[in-house]
């Protein structure tokens, strides 16, 4: 992965810890350690053993001369074209030549270690990491083969190289349907769907189970919504105030709570300042998972306005509504990319026009018009979660595609 231990990919360490509990040696190596000021307990021992590498060191210095007098066609041929293809993204091409030197090292590394396999998480520097470990090597060494999951931004901004990389893996694993037609729209003729593998992330449900709040929230007591998302664009948070505001002046008693951080932050306290809402919207920076699942039984009703942003960020399935649905929390989330795959409109939850506060207002309304209904659907989406995004059984999916991808390349 890019970065460890990070609080917004709770999802890669969901299921580190299950690979583990379902028998399998795993052994993580970021390229970056992130300085987290919030870390997951559950983190903690993952940290300690990570195989962190710096840019350069004597012995990355090393190894990498090492490979290069013995396969320097391929050295240099591999470093050239990820750097060619990266031409035209800054990050991509600074990003390539920062971490070329640490992959071709620990690669040699991990086939040290024995390693059979490696999985990238995300097409973007993760994945380059695991195409250089791959293919540079020394003359006459054993394969290092890899897949790689697929999730948002990764695909629909960061594509320097994406389909090298993606020809390039066993399988790709892809968070949703979405992504799987995405890719083969993106690419015609040059990827198969053999290539792909739909495993959702997952969380364990039993973990969001609560007891409901009583009272019927808008009327009988104050309503409160919370919203789970970085604070970027690509989230909508603006177009969430808004709402709010509107529903606020319409004498609605709402309050909303967005759990997350972000570079946003500035420019968000200032537009719920303007609109009169600091007793009535909070941010409130990062929260451990604990904190989440306790941030989830006192709610009322769970919001996501994602959109799709100026640069084309946009969602993969957000683990945030799975925990909410999970919950059995009536949940308004946007008509964006795989979203409808998990919050269907009017069967789990409700789905409203991304950017448009006035159809977020129509969502909330819905809701709260009858709430008895809206959590009925809740609870459609927590069978939903429990069918189809149950921890365990995906990682065990995942497991079950990389022991078979490396028995076919051993035959």
């Amino acid at each position: 992965m890019s970065r460890f231990p990070a609080v917004t990919e709770t999802f890669i360490l969901r299921e580190l810890i299950q690979m583990k509990a379902l028998g399998q040696r795993v052994e993580i190596a970021p390229l970056l350690r992130e300085n987290a000021q919030t870390l997951h307990p559950e983190a903690e021992d993952w940290d300690r053993r990570a195989l962190y590498t710096p840019f350069l060191n004597p012995a990355i210095i090393a190894t990498n001369l090492s490979v290069l007098f013995s396969s320097p066609i391929t050295y240099f041929k591999t470093f050239a074209t990820l750097l060619w293809e990266a031409r035209k993204s800054l990050n991509a091409f600074v990003g390539t030549l920062g971490i070329f030197p640490k992959s071709v090292y620990n690669g040699q590394r991990l086939r040290k270690l024995g390693i059979s396999h490696v999985h990238a998480h995300f097409a973007t520097h993760p994945a380059t990491c695991a195409y250089v470990m791959k293919h540079v090597k020394r003359r006459n060494q054993r394969d290092l083969p890899y897949s790689l999951t697929v999730h948002a931004h990764d695909i629909f901004i960061g594509r320097a190289g994406l389909l090298r990389k993606l020809q390039a893996a066993a399988f790709v694993r892809c968070i949703s349907r979405f992504n799987v037609d995405y890719l083969l729209e993106r690419f015609p003729g040059k990827l198969h769907e053999s290539k792909f593998r739909v495993i959702h992330c997952g969380i364990e449900p039993g973990r969001y189970h609560h007891s409901p709040r009583t009272g019927k929230p808008g009327t009988e007591r104050t309503c409160n919504l919370l919203c789970i998302a970085a604070l970027r664009p690509y989230k909508g948070l603006t177009h969430l105030i808004e709402a709010v505001r509107r529903m606020r002046a319409d004498g609605r008693d709402v309050r909303c709570e967005v759990i997350g951080g972000g570079f946003l932050l500035p420019q968000l306290e200032k537009q719920i300042s303007d609109a009169g809402l600091n007793e009535h919207f909070k941010l409130v920076g990062t929260r451990t998972q604990d904190q989440v699942v306790a941030a989830l039984a006192n709610t009322d009703v769970f919001i996501l306005p994602s959109i799709v942003a100026d640069d084309g960020q946009m969602e993969g399935i957000p683990v945030v509504l799975m925990e909410a649905l999970a919950a059995g929390i009536p949940t308004i989330a946007t008509r964006i990319s795989g979203i409808p795959e998990l919050v269907i409109d009017e069967e789990t939850g409700f789905l409203a026009t991304p950017a448009d506060p006035d159809a977020l207002v129509g969502a909330l309304d819905r809701v709260l018009a009858d709430y008895e209904r809206a959590q009925s659907l809740a609870a459609n989406g927590t069978r939903l979660v429990e069918s189809q995004f149950e921890l365990r059984d995906n990682v065990a999916a995942l497991l079950t595609e990389i022991q078979r991808s490396n028995s076919q390349g051993s035959d």
